[in-house]
């Protein structure tokens, strides 16, 4: 298969999710919701992208949708934990001036711009693991359901991968900073990244499908 065929059909494993999210969207606790628009921002950013906004010819709309996702999908993850009450409002308020702080120091080395994010993502993909592993654990030990029934844990274990690019954007920090490699010399671990990826929506998809309806959740 041609690579660029390959990345598409793996890019846009993030609609199986995002489509059956629109069918559910009605059906579901609002606790869900956050989680929902997350998978319809992924499906949204990745046709715009791919097909409307070519970085060649409009540059500065092509990384400001980039900045977009990334903050919008940081805040709709962080809104489900609340809503999930995994966090209170304060820890809501505190991880999302943590983000917006990050943002802020790295635009003050590298311009927004033109730039993408880079090393601020990997604190946003911090925050992301650490809540992906509280979630994960928390579903683990208290056993509410068994746990390949339970939406929460898919979405944990999703959460995680992720988070996986923390260990690709360390390892391309220290090589393109320390040992002045360029950015080919580690491209493996994109294709790393491109797998892990459509694997977590693959279980987000899961999850949406495991997802209960308002009336279950209401007469428990």
């Amino acid at each position: 298969m041609d690579i660029d065929i390959l990345n598409t059909v793996l890019a846009y494993s993030c609609s199986l999710p995002a489509i059956s999210g629109v069918i559910k969207y009605n059906k579901v606790d609002k606790s869900f919701r956050p989680f929902i628009w997350a998978m319809w921002l992924s499906l949204f950013t990745e046709t715009v992208l791919r097909f409307v906004v070519d970085y060649n010819t409009s540059p500065v709309a092509h990384v400001g949708f980039y900045h977009l996702y990334f903050v919008l999908n940081y805040f709709f993850v962080i809104l489900f934990f609340y809503r999930q009450k995994l966090i209170r409002i304060s820890g809501f308020i505190n991880l999302l001036l943590v983000g917006a702080i990050a943002f802020f120091i790295n635009s003050l080395f590298k311009p927004p711009t033109t730039n993408l994010l880079g090393e601020k993502t990997v604190v946003f993909q911090a925050v992301i693991f650490y809540l992906a592993v509280k979630l994960l654990t928390e579903q683990i030990f208290t056993l509410v359901k068994p746990l390949k029934k339970n939406a929460l844990f898919f979405i944990a274990c999703g959460l995680l991968l992720v988070a996986f690019p923390i260990l690709q954007n360390i390892i391309r920090i220290v090589v393109r900073y320390y040992y002045q490699l360029p950015y080919p010399k580690i491209i493996v671990l994109q294709r790393i990244f491109e797998l892990a990826n459509a694997l977590s929506y693959i279980l987000f998809f899961i999850a949406i499908l495991l997802i209960p309806k308002i009336e279950k959740i209401k007469n428990k």
